[in-house]
């Protein structure tokens, strides 16, 4: 079989199941070339021999081209494939085959089967953010092969923001207002020049979380924002100095707030409950009212994406499906990952982003609660440790 046929045989036919017949658990398999990374198995009486009848378990297709090294843990056969190919460089003149370029989306896809039966237990599919660079015409898009330790594959997989064991200062871990704490460098992040502690703080919050939303709406030219509170400020600034047409939704009669918007650099500013003047290609939910998502949903040019920037939302009244359809897509975001943040602090003090805060004693934190809930903040509200 030459190159180009065993290429194609890998992405169209199956993930075989590479150890040992069902019955006794394999030594788990946790990343490329196994458990000291040198190919070596101590499991005896392993199968040497495959046919379509022979030593196969299962058999299963996989959505993309091209496939990693399956990684096993337990019970649970881990794997990655590519959808679309990218751009593909012609090195050799031997090629049998079309030579396969493209400028669509690339996109990794992760899958868990289980081990005895192959059923697929879940999949998350990840868009390659990036030009990924060029490849030769032999390569069979081998993605990179997943890694874990049996805990959390999404903190392998630079996915930490999903971790199912994902613990958070001040919420689940003590030590949010102390004045010294024991961090994972891992965790930590150069704070930029140019910004006092007070000035950086919205940063580290707001700005992150409305950051990794922003992130979620690609390259869309069209970015509606409904509700615009810290987040939404300090990612708008963002999106103005890459070149981003705004579009601002507020409270009904919140004039204020939309002379804001409209100060800052917004193209069209309006009510939750208007149209905007043109078909958008993303936008971005900050308030946490479940009918938005809808009305956000039905604003969208085909293709677009409508992402949902809280931790909470009131629930999401139903909409005709002619709304979605068209490849337009609804996501949610949960806290974020170090990339995200190493992303922002950089491009920060670049635009610069401003920040306004309003400046409390930690003995009045309660105070500051109470303007939140309110409406009565001025800005960001940040508690000041020994004051004094």
């Amino acid at each position: 079989m030459n190159r180009v046929g065993f290429k194609a045989f890998l992405s169209a036919l199956a993930l075989l199941l590479l150890f040992s017949p069902r019955g006794a658990f394999p030594q788990n398999w946790p990343q490329w070339r196994g458990p000291e990374a040198n190919g070596v198995s101590r499991e005896t009486g392993l199968p040497v021999r495959w046919s379509p009848s022979e030593n196969i378990a299962w058999k299963v297709k996989l959505p993309g081209r091209g496939m990693s090294t399956p990684i096993i843990w337990g019970n649970r056969i881990f794997v990655t494939s590519q959808i679309g190919y990218g751009i593909v460089e012609e090195r050799s003149a031997r090629h049998e085959g079309p030579v396969r370029s493209d400028d669509g989306p690339v996109i990794f896809v992760l899958q868990c089967f289980g081990r005895e039966q192959g059923e697929l237990l879940w999949e998350h599919r990840i868009p390659a953010e990036k030009p990924l660079p060029p490849v030769h015409t032999f390569h069979n898009l081998s993605t990179p092969s997943p890694v874990t330790d049996g805990e959390c594959v999404y903190c392998r997989s630079n996915r930490e923001n999903l971790c199912d064991r994902a613990r958070f200062t001040g919420y689940t871990i003590d030590g949010g207002y102390a004045e010294f704490a024991v961090a994972d460098s891992r965790f930590c992040f150069h704070l930029p020049d140019g910004y006092n502690d007070a000035d950086v703080a919205p940063l580290l919050c707001a700005g992150l979380i409305g950051y990794r939303s922003y992130r979620k709406t690609g390259d869309a030219r069209r970015l509606g924002i409904y509700g615009f509170g810290n987040a939404a400020n300090l990612i708008a600034q963002v999106a103005l100095h890459e070149g981003r047409e705004l579009f601002v939704f507020t409270r009904p009669g919140d004039k204020d707030t939309q002379k804001s918007a409209k100060k800052l650099g917004a193209k069209w500013v309006g009510s939750s409950d208007e149209e905007p003047p043109e078909k958008l290609d993303a936008a971005i939910i900050f308030a946490s009212v479940g009918p938005l998502v809808p009305a956000a949903l039905h604003a969208l040019a085909k293709g677009g994406i409508v992402v949902c920037g809280g931790i909470h939302m009131s629930d999401i009244p139903s909409f005709p499906y002619a709304d979605l359809w068209g490849e337009r897509v609804i996501t949610s975001v949960a806290n974020l990952t170090r990339r995200d943040a190493e992303e922002f602090l950089e491009i920060a003090p670049r635009v610069p982003v401003q920040t306004k805060t309003e400046t409390f004693p930690l003995e009045q934190a309660n105070i500051a609660l109470d303007r939140f809930r309110s409406g009565k903040l001025k800005g960001t509200a940040v508690l000041i440790l020994n004051a004094n």
